[in-house]
């Protein structure tokens, strides 16, 4: 697992409806960041997907405790897929959720 997050750096790229979100969720934490999730990446698909981009989408919660926003990861193969990422402001850790579609 430590080689893929060492070697796990996609693109980051910030959609218009998340601007505003930026100082609070990432400022200077990108690699923090990526940590976070390529270990998610890493526990769910081992180092079977390869993810090229994430752009964060929009914020979904920001209070005094955490910032939380969608996230959309693209893969190699041209797929993509939503989660969450919070991150905990108080003790400076990020966590990956997955979004799961109730019909």
């Amino acid at each position: 697992m430590e080689a893929f997050v060492a070697s796990f750096q996609p693109d980051i790229s910030i959609s218009d409806t998340a601007a505003d979100s930026y100082t609070d969720f990432l400022n200077g934490r990108e690699t923090q960041f990526l940590s976070a999730i390529g270990e998610y990446i890493y526990s769910i698909y081992d180092d079977l997907v390869q993810v090229t981009r994430i752009e964060v989408v929009e914020m979904v919660r920001n209070n005094e405790e955490e910032c939380s926003c969608q996230i959309e990861m693209f893969t190699e193969d041209g797929n993509s897929e939503l989660f969450i990422c919070s991150y905990n402001k108080k003790w400076d850790y990020y966590g990956v959720y997955s979004l799961y579609s109730v019909d």
